[in-house]
């Protein structure tokens, strides 16, 4: 699945994070390798749309960043998941537990679309 190469939870996230934000250089071209990443990233998401992956109502190149910043949590919020699930948020067991339970999200809501 898209977001199960970025539910990571070891130092790569902040780097993606950080890639995101600095897309646009300073003079404002913007950076060709994330550029054409994402892109593909959104196309694939479209083409499992049309396929009937998820409703057509959402907009993949908005469901990729929300899907982005699911997958970051442990890294965004690292304090939140030490408090609320007891793990160290870079450690393999968290990674697993929190994409495990992403999946189970994502497979319930597209349960629902029927």
């Amino acid at each position: 699945m898209l977001v199960d190469r970025h539910v990571d939870t070891r130092a790569a996230q902040p780097l993606r994070q950080a890639e995101a934000t600095d897309a646009a250089s300073h003079d404002g071209e913007e950076d060709s390798s994330l550029l054409r990443q994402t892109r593909s990233d959104v196309e694939d998401l479209r083409r499992r749309q049309a396929e009937g992956e998820f409703p057509d109502d959402l907009d993949p190149a908005c469901l990729l960043p929300m899907l982005f910043a699911a997958a970051g949590a442990g890294a965004i919020f690292p304090q939140l998941v030490r408090a609320l699930c007891g793990q160290d948020p870079a450690s393999e067991e968290f990674g697993e537990r929190y994409g495990e339970q992403m999946a189970r999200l994502l497979h319930h809501l597209n349960a629902d679309k029927s």
